[in-house]
């Protein structure tokens, strides 16, 4: 298997119960624990470092380009989905009868769900099953008057078809239809990509395709949606990637047992500079940070396109205005401990690294200031720590800066109960021990 592919999944082992909230309930199991095939039990501290950074600017990269589109209800929306390469989580999803199994990557801004289906005119290599369309008993493909989502596509009276273009990492072309999926009472509709593509043609892959979880009309959580307490899903990871996380879908109160201590902020909706953000990732609007209590001064323009909340991209991104006041601060935070040192070498010169003596506990948090919310990310999960990099203990900041672009990505939600209300357009979360 090739190697990229190996350290940028996160494999979820499924298991499905019934809660008093009736919510779908599924078992996330990280790609570093030793209960998942991908475990690389010899990665460095500082490989995996730079692995998580190189992943997230790929989907820094790509996450911007959504903001500089104009996305708008028609079938050019499905150019907008994922980058394999940069795939964090994977979710085992049964679909047809009799079932076949997928690995499908867990993304939350992306509009529709598909997989490699045969007959395979062009797929990448899979380690699972291709779809079988003629095999299973419940699937049917979409014609023009079929659902009302027909108009979303390109169709005909006979079909309707898709195409999925990430900028030349990713393609997917296929019929769009509807099937079964396991534990799912309604058929759904879904892409079956029979022309499908990766750019560095790896010899085997873990990945399906995509189960897309945005808000919007043919997403997974959207389709669900029978009433309002459906258009709900939360989750919760955990700081040890030993330990198991969870993701629950549907269910009329997810987080009821801290609901004295919830923020909630508003997803950011309609035109911003005269773009539009009706593509369906939630944004959120940022209006501050602070580091180690003091809150930064910082332009304006920082809120440009608002923070988009990532299940990819393992560490946060922000605009390179508030990027810089952040590496300012933290290094003049350290600049206080004669006995911290900032690390400097010409392969990581531009990483904010530091190396620290046994006992040094003094690190600094940081906190996102949403409107009307606050998220504390503790040090735990603002840095990375490691005791390999130049024979001594160190952390480096996980964090990226990029123009115009604001990410929260999954190291920075880590011990944090999330909760997406599509119906309310909202995002609760309340500190938890994951």
């Amino acid at each position: 298997m090739n190697s990229t592919l190996a350290y940028i999944f996160l494999m979820i082992n499924i298991i499905f119960s019934v809660s008093s909230s009736n919510a779908l309930t599924f078992k996330l199991i990280h790609r570093d624990s030793p209960q998942s095939p991908l475990f690389q039990p010899n990665l460095s501290n500082l490989q995996s470092y730079l692995r998580e950074i190189k992943t997230s600017k790929t989907r820094v990269s790509y996450l911007k380009s959504l903001t500089n589109l104009e996305t708008k209800f028609h079938k050019t929306i499905f150019k907008r989905s994922l980058s394999v390469t940069s795939s964090f989580f994977t979710i085992n999803l049964p679909v047809g009868v009799p079932e076949t199994k997928t690995a499908l990557v867990f993304d939350i801004t992306s509009p529709l769900t598909w997989m490699q289906c045969k007959p395979c005119k062009q797929c990448f290599k899979q380690k699972l099953p291709i779809f079988d369309p003629y095999k299973s008993q419940t699937f049917r493909r979409m014609y023009r008057k079929h659902t009302q989502l027909a108009k979303l596509f390109n169709c005909t009276d006979y079909e309707c078809t898709y195409d999925v273009d990430t900028r030349s990492i990713l393609s997917s072309i296929g019929s769009v239809s509807i099937e079964k999926f396991k534990y799912i009472s309604k058929d759904l509709v879904f892409g079956c990509g029979t022309r499908n593509d990766l750019a560095f043609h790896p010899t085997e892959t873990g990945v399906t395709g995509v189960l897309g979880m945005a808000n919007f009309n043919t997403s997974f959580i959207r389709q669900l949606a029978d009433n309002r307490d459906d258009a709900r899903f939360s989750y919760c990871l955990s700081s040890s990637w030993r330990k198991s996380s969870i993701l629950k879908i549907g269910g009329d109160d997810l987080i009821s047992n801290e609901r004295h201590n919830v923020q909630t902020t508003k997803f950011l909706r309609g035109p911003i500079r005269g773009k539009s953000l009706r593509g369906g990732e939630y944004r959120l609007k940022l209006i501050g940070i602070s580091v180690a209590g003091k809150r930064l001064d910082i332009p304006i323009n920082f809120e440009y396109s608002g923070c988009i909340v990532d299940t990819v991209s393992p560490v946060s991104a922000l605009d390179v205005w508030a990027y810089q006041n952040v590496m300012n601060a933290i290094s003049g935070y350290f600049a206080r401990f004669k006995n911290v040192k900032r690390l400097m070498h010409k392969k990581y010169w531009d990483k904010l690294c530091f190396k620290y003596p046994r006992g040094f506990s003094d690190f600094p948090g940081m906190v996102w200031h949403f409107e009307g919310a606050n998220l504390e990310v503790n040090g735990t999960n603002l840095f990375l720590f490691g005791n390999d990099l130049f024979g001594s203990r160190f952390v480096c900041l996980q964090l990226l800066g990029h123009s115009k672009t604001n990410i929260l990505g999954v190291y920075q939600q880590r011990n944090v109960r999330f909760l997406f209300d599509l119906e309310n357009e909202e995002l609760s979360f309340v500190q938890k021990s994951c």
